[in-house]
């Protein structure tokens, strides 16, 4: 009579097999994780393209006599626009590097001038950045419009558009309407 020995331990296909299956599962959970993380970085932008637009917003009703006058129109490119060379001639605000640099005193166009620098650029005195709205934004472009009714700039439309940072390209966008009292 002859007797099967029952098997013991695992042979090396099944070995292998469990290692070939479970680096797939691996790689298929770090793919997933990538994924996840570029959506996070997308949501981020998104929301910064909007926090810029809202203060730009704010900016521009506050600034009212420059605004009806179209001083905030424009098609301005981040990657141009922001060089020493189109820094405002007055700095309008005050700024805190490596010292306090007081704000100037400023004409509503001038203003107007400033707002939009700071926006996309940020700037100090020097013309060297130390930090803007836009950091998160890709190659930065803002198009402002405006509608005149009568003689004055009524209703603005606000468009700032960037870059993904995980697909160059790609873009996204933000839309802001605004109108202006009478």
């Amino acid at each position: 009579m002859m007797r099967i020995k029952q098997q013991k331990g695992v042979t090396l296909l099944e070995v292998l097999l469990t290692i070939f299956i479970s680096g797939v599962g691996l790689m298929g959970l770090a793919a997933l994780q990538l994924r996840a993380i570029q959506a996070t970085n997308d949501s981020s932008q998104n929301s910064q393209g909007m926090w810029v637009l809202l203060d730009l917003v704010g900016r521009i009703q506050v600034n009212t006599t420059a605004a009806s006058t179209g001083a905030y129109v424009t098609d301005l490119k981040g990657s141009t626009f922001c060089d020493a060379a189109n820094a405002p001639a007055k700095m309008c605000a005050t700024y805190y590097n490596s010292g306090t640099i007081a704000g100037q005193s400023c004409s509503g166009d001038e203003l107007a001038r400033f707002d939009l620098w700071d926006t996309l650029c940020g700037t100090s005195r020097d013309g060297t950045t130390i930090g803007h709205q836009a950091w998160n934004l890709v190659e930065p472009e803002l198009t402002i419009t405006c509608t005149i009714v009568g003689v004055k700039c009524q209703h603005y439309d606000l468009n700032l558009s960037w870059n993904n940072q995980n697909d160059q390209t790609q873009s996204n966008s933000a839309s802001f309407e605004l109108e202006l009292p009478l």
